[in-house]
């Protein structure tokens, strides 16, 4: 007798309301197949959670290669799980060397929008806003006042979409 893998179980139970609960038409293969890419989608947007350090969170971002249309909804863009720092080593650094705190928040959100990009996803200042618990109109500051005083430009969701279709 084998013992079964984790990853048959793991389908067997995805494939058993397909076959009783909702009457799946489609056959062993398509189930099979159906199966096996829910498993997929699930191990790409969680994250074990010991491998995270203190004060970072898990966010859904877009990909950064996600095309902008018109009525284009969450639902219809391929969806990122990133790991964020909302609180890391080089703003206590900066603080201990006096910056301001305004400064602080400035280059935490740059760091934010930088960790994203590594990880093939683009916050948008929404999603910034919401994180950090402040307005629209104070991301949209901050990043323009970091973009103008370094003369870069932020990895974001509006200059993402302005790197894939440059006529918006």
């Amino acid at each position: 007798m084998t013992v079964p893998t984790v990853r048959k179980e793991v389908e067997s139970a995805i494939k058993y309301p397909l076959t009783t609960k909702y009457k799946f038409v489609g056959g062993d293969r398509v189930q099979d197949m159906l199966a096996k890419d829910l498993i997929q989608l699930f191990r790409q947007h969680t994250k074990d959670p010991w491998t995270r350090k203190d004060c970072q969170i898990l966010w859904f971002a877009v990909h950064i290669d996600e095309k902008p249309g018109p009525a284009k909804t969450l639902a219809k863009m391929k969806i990122v799980l990133v790991v964020l720092s909302v609180i890391h080593k080089e703003d206590r650094d900066l603080i201990a060397k006096g910056y301001s705190p305004k400064k602080v928040w400035r280059f935490k959100v740059a760091r934010l929008c930088n960790e994203a990009c590594k990880q093939n996803s683009v916050l948008s200042q929404f999603d910034l806003a919401e994180m950090l618990c402040v307005s629209l109109s104070t991301i949209g500051r901050d990043i323009r006042k970091y973009e103008k005083e370094f003369g870069v430009i932020l990895p974001y969701r509006v200059t993402q979409v302005r790197r894939i279709n440059p006529s918006w």
